[in-house]
């Protein structure tokens, strides 16, 4: 068995297994010796990246393989052997040794490899993959049994694959910061559990963010304090109003309550403990372009998870316009999922919605591209005009109609029957 003769942790373990493994026919050297270097005719850093075990039999192992190998041999191991070597679970050992190997020289300080982060692996997907999955399968059961509101299951879901991107957006963040340069574990419980964005790198930052003015703090209380009147309005209707017309009420009201007061209001609260929270609504309204809206301006936090996990990385093997129309379909099926599936109809129009808003950001591109426009007329009111018709006009489809009677008309009725 050959181990790093650098690491200190590496040489550690080699202490303290050697009599062990000596017992079960295992002899010890280093994988800067000459035996490993004939055994295994690899680069410098292809031959340090892994403990490599070269077999009596003349096959060479490296990484988990290798562990599993010498566990094999060892008859209070082999249980283990025999159980991680199945194939659900050696894809897991691999993705976890790979880990420990990048990361082995960290505990020291010198985190002398990799230099760079490493790709993504699927692993990393797992856990967001695997909550979604959980979340799916107990809607679909419970949809079956119609035992429980459709709001209830909308917004589970919601939570669900929200918290998924959360993890999602840190784990990531973290692969690719050494462990020194990693804040306090309370800034990372806050940005898991305390905050909605998506950018955990300048949450995460150690730059200290300004105190916001009077004026940040005023704003934001005065929109929630209209969405709790417009949400409390919309909840007192009576019985013989249009319920269609008091859930799209509600749903206004909601929207200024939730995203532009509360969640601006915790922004302002991060701010105001040193963190860099930037609030998630941008003065939507102000959007002269299709591509500045969805950009800059609507949802902050979802465009930069849509950005870093779905447009950069189909960019780099598709056309820049195909990966746009693909990011947007992507974003489509997730509203979709949340949308039409509680609702149990509509399915589709909601993915049609974001098409349409792709074809919008594809054409102001090309248009701009091919000189036909000039740049001043889409910075000027002709350009909010058409911002307003593409994102407005066609909002029905987003929130179809049985999804705003099933599913949001109840939940306006009992989130404003509670609200003080």
């Amino acid at each position: 068995m050959f181990y790093d003769g650098e690491c200190p942790v590496c040489l550690g373990l080699a202490r303290r297994w050697q009599g062990r493994l000596a017992r079960h026919g295992f002899g010890l050297d280093t994988l800067q010796g000459p035996r490993a270097r004939r055994a295994f005719p690899l680069p410098e850093q292809e031959l340090l990246r892994e403990m490599r075990l070269l077999t009596a039999s003349g096959a060479a192992l490296g990484g988990a393989d290798a562990l599993l190998a010498i566990a094999a041999a060892i008859p209070i191991l082999a249980p283990f052997s025999r159980v991680a070597g199945l194939p659900p679970l050696r894809p897991l050992l691999r993705a976890g040794y790979a880990f420990f190997a990048r990361h082995r020289t960290c505990r020291t300080g010198s985190c002398r490899r990799p230099s760079r982060p490493e790709p993504a692996h699927w692993v990393n997907w797992l856990p967001s993959a695997l909550t979604a999955c959980g979340a799916l399968t107990l809607l679909w059961m419970n949809l079956l049994l119609n035992r429980e509101p459709a709001w209830g299951f909308m917004w589970v879901l919601a939570f669900t694959l929200f918290f998924a991107c959360k993890w999602l957006t840190w784990h990531h963040w973290r692969r690719s910061r050494p462990p020194a340069s990693r804040p306090p574990h309370g800034r990372a419980l806050g940005y898991l559990l305390g905050w909605p964005g998506m950018d955990a790198a300048a949450f995460m930052s150690g730059a200290r963010c300004p105190r916001p003015a009077a004026s940040a703090w005023a704003a934001a209380v005065t929109k929630t304090g209209l969405g709790w009147l417009i949400l409390r309005q919309a909840a007192h209707l009576p019985d013989t109003a249009d319920p269609w017309l008091g859930a799209w009420v509600g749903m206004v009201g909601l929207v200024f309550l939730l995203h532009f007061g509360l969640l601006h209001l915790l922004a302002l609260a991060w701010q105001r403990a040193g963190v860099n929270a930037v609030p998630l609504m941008n003065a939507p309204a102000l959007s002269r372009s299709v591509r500045e809206f969805w950009g800059r301006r609507w949802n902050t936090g979802f465009h930069l998870l849509a950005r870093d996990f779905v447009c950069l990385p189909l960019s780099r093997r598709l056309p820049r316009p195909l990966a746009v129309l693909l990011t947007f379909l992507a974003s489509g099926l997730v509203h979709d999922l949340v949308i039409s599936v509680p609702a149990r109809g509509g399915y589709g129009l909601p993915t049609l919605y974001f098409l349409i808003q792709a074809g919008a950001v594809l054409l102001e591109q090309a248009l701009l591209r091919r000189r036909w426009i000039r740049p001043q007329l889409l910075q000027s009111t002709p350009g909010w005009i058409w911002t307003l018709l593409i994102t407005a006009g066609p909002v029905g489809w987003l929130f179809p109609p049985r999804f705003v009677l099933e599913v949001m008309a109840p939940f306006i009725k009992v989130l404003g029957s509670n609200l003080p």
